[in-house]
């Protein structure tokens, strides 16, 4: 089957000349412009959700799931620094999910993260009948599964927490701790449909820890008071090797048909061992910037995937959005110190809200991720009318001050309309290295059934002499 992956000239603009061009500007070595976009092959239809982007060395992977004669499949496509598909990864540059019916009746991949060794563990969820569980598998640095791990040679696993019959356990990041174990979060479900936080560590060879939480090998985080869900969107490890799980706390409708009437974000911590930090216990934050008229006249705080880092001082910043206007929300973030309280050295009194532009009442956070030097980086996508999104990457010094060195001390937008056609704009999750930023994502067509494009957006020169970049235009399976 013959899948192509195709350079589009992208239209950038809001670009201050002046800035940084290593930071800020697209990398003319990578595709067209700093961009690639990737179309359906036959019988084929993207999705414009789950894609994902992981840096490894000088390769771009990105996540993404398409639907190929009926059947979605989760896969993994890796390009060098240039934007050519390196055909030499899994099956023509793609590692598929699949080959697991035997065992699961659907399967998908949302997240992912490589050790030091180019391994790649990925994260999502399988489906058997009506019940859902965690879903973890393994690749070597070929693309190539690792069959030896996870315990029934598939390169995969499930985590079941099964709250309640049918349950709904959902893997959504990761984290490797220094004994090599994989720590793995997500949600589970329990009564009247409140999500918990769900917490779970495999051992070397794929297998639950028994070492972990008392011998369960897992556990959930629940919040106190009156908060009845605890979503997680990341989870990352301190200097003494503690488990820190940051999220949001809902508080759904009294009537209990799970609209959130209040959300704010959350974080707890979990001893080396699985245990609750109890010196910690659960801290929330908010902004409630409204007042906002929706169902419960609450407003929603949300953390963003990836939202989470911890300092070598075991600080901890959560950066989401905040909503300001019935469809707008603007960035906000919150720096803790290591015992939970607000720091003072970030933004003044730790705590700060900064706006996509003056006129974006339209607006969303999706992903945050902070760079080596502590310059913290966010995508989202803006419309200033409603009609159509377009996609915005910002960044901000690590005391929450704008960068002056990235536009100025704004953010870049980009329109990835195709074929002359307006399209809304959705960046996945984000990666980023010193100096270097990849923004995954789709565009689709504004009709009743909309076509859509995977694109990739490298920001920042690429390190190394500068070579001639030869670009694929499809491969064979």
């Amino acid at each position: 089957m013959r899948q192509t992956a195709s350079a589009f000239i992208i239209m950038l603009f809001a670009i201050d000349c002046t800035a940084n061009a290593a930071d800020n500007s697209p990398d003319p070595a990578f595709g067209d412009n700093g961009t690639v976009i990737i179309e359906p092959g036959p019988n084929e239809e993207l999705n414009a959700q789950f894609n994902v982007a992981l840096l490894h060395d000088s390769f771009v992977h990105v996540i993404n799931e398409i639907e190929r004669d009926g059947k979605f499949i989760s896969r993994v496509t890796r390009f060098d620094k240039y934007g050519s598909i390196d055909l030499t990864f899994g099956t023509g540059g793609h590692a598929e999910l699949n080959g697991l019916d035997g065992f699961y009746d659907e399967y998908t991949w949302r997240n992912g993260l490589f050790d030091g060794d180019g391994t790649l563990y990925l994260v999502g969820d399988a489906k058997i009948g009506q019940n859902y569980d965690m879903l973890v598998c393994r690749l070597a640095s070929t693309g190539a599964f690792d069959l030896g791990w996870g315990g029934i040679g598939t390169g995969c696993t499930t985590v079941a927490f099964d709250l309640v019959p049918l349950g709904a356990d959902r893997g959504f990041t990761l984290a490797l701790q220094a004994n090599g174990r994989l720590v793995v979060a997500g949600s589970a479900r329990s009564d009247g449909g409140f999500v918990h936080a769900a917490v779970a560590r495999l051992n070397a060879v794929g297998v639950i820890d028994a070492s972990f939480n008392a011998g369960t090998g897992k556990t959930t985080a629940e919040l106190p008071n009156f908060w009845l869900s605890f979503s997680p969107a990341a989870i990352a490890l301190d200097s003494q090797q503690r488990i820190v799980v940051a999220g949001t706390a809902q508080d759904p409708d009294p009537n209990f048909n799970l609209n959130a009437c209040d959300e704010d974000y959350a974080v707890t911590r979990l001893l080396p061992d699985g245990s609750t930090d109890l010196a910690f216990g659960v801290r929330t934050v908010s902004w409630d910037m409204g007042p906002i008229i929706d169902d419960c006249a609450q407003t929603k705080d949300s953390v963003v995937s990836g939202g989470l880092s911890v300092y070598p001082n075991d600080a901890m910043l959560l950066v989401g959005d905040a909503q300001f206007a019935e469809f707008g929300r603007a960035i906000a973030a919150v720096k803790l110190t290591k015992d939970g309280e607000l720091d003072p050295t970030f933004s003044g009194d730790g705590k700060l809200v900064r706006y996509v532009c003056d006129v974006c009442n339209y607006s969303y956070v999706t992903s945050s991720k902070v760079q080596e030097d502590g310059k913290i980086v966010v995508a989202g996508a803006v419309s200033t009318e409603g009609a159509y999104y377009d996609v915005f990457v910002a960044r901000m010094l690590p005391d929450g001050s704008a960068d002056g060195a990235f536009d100025g001390g704004g953010a870049v937008y980009f329109d990835y309309s195709f074929d002359g056609k307006e399209t809304d704009d959705s960046p996945g999750i984000i990666d980023v290295d010193l100096g270097r930023i990849v923004v995954p994502g789709a565009a689709a067509t504004l009709e009743v059934n909309p076509e859509v494009r995977l694109f990739v957006t490298a920001l920042g020169e690429t390190a190394g002499e500068p070579e001639i970049p030869i670009f694929s235009d499809g491969f064979e399976e």
